[in-house]
């Protein structure tokens, strides 16, 4: 009887085995590609990225592209003819604040930021503060109310007048502005009269000084020397509502400068 061949049998395993094991080498060879490839795609991410996209610096508080452009200073010294004033008139320093009676930025120092300053600066007699009105188009109610406020000016109560009006800043419609200078001791009938257009000119000249000086938002500080002849001249430009420290870093720098002079 012919005899098969072991090898016959055997050989069909073997190819197989080898054909598996190739096809295990290819596969693996194909993961090796793609995990190369992949790395390669990360790289050259990383790369451009960093070549493509300078380090920036990091920003600060007058670099900042949301805020406006710093104005330049008054270059001669500004009058505060006119303007509401609370503390020593003989004061060397002087801050005068721009303001809208709609803005909720301006309540904010009101409320918040002025009190402090008054006890540490104004009523001690160290700093002279100064006030004009500043409406801004936007604001439907402020031009009435910045009027209201000065017809309570020409009655000696400016300062109770605003304090009502940023307490009642939803509430500025010429009925409600009656109410509020009542509450503030302003005498009715004269004030009724004054509302009734006396009043429009002199807002209209406290805005144009701001518009002169570049005033474009509110609240808006000047901060300065006071001059023999009453006129500031300003070295500071403080624009928004700010802090108590910052106000109180600008305040005591001037009154330094103050101090050493007399010496």
């Amino acid at each position: 009887m012919p005899t098969t061949p072991t090898s016959e049998r055997e050989q069909p395993a073997t190819q197989g085995r080898s054909s598996e094991s190739r096809r295990e080498n290819v596969a693996f060879a194909a993961n090796v590609a793609m995990i190369f490839a992949a790395a390669v795609i990360v790289a050259a991410v990383v790369w451009s990225t960093f070549v493509r996209t300078p380090i920036q610096p990091p920003t600060t508080l007058h670099t900042r592209a949301s805020e406006p452009p710093v104005q330049p200073l008054p270059t001669e010294p500004i009058s505060i003819d006119g303007a509401a004033l609370k503390g020593d008139r003989t004061a060397r320093v002087v801050m005068l604040e721009y303001f809208d009676f709609q803005c909720p930025y301006c309540k904010t120092f009101e409320q918040q930021i002025e009190p402090t300053l008054e006890r540490n600066y104004v009523d001690t007699g160290k700093v002279l503060l100064a006030v004009r009105q500043f409406p801004l188009p936007k604001h439907p109610f402020a031009q009435k109310a910045a009027e209201a406020a000065e017809c309570a000016e020409r009655q000696d109560k400016f300062w109770p007048m605003q304090k009502a009006l940023f307490q009642h800043q939803q509430q500025l419609d010429e009925p409600s502005l009656r109410q509020w200078a009542n509450e503030a001791g302003v005498t009715a009938a004269t004030f009724r009269r004054c509302l009734s257009g006396e009043a429009v000119e002199k807002v209209q000249q406290d805005a144009a000084s701001g518009q002169s000086l570049r005033v474009t938002g509110t609240p808006t500080f000047f901060v300065g020397l006071r001059q023999a002849d009453g006129r500031v001249t300003v070295t500071r430009r403080l624009p928004g509502a700010g802090s108590v420290p910052a106000f109180s870093a600008v305040l005591d720098g001037l009154l330094r400068e103050t101090t050493t002079v007399r010496k």
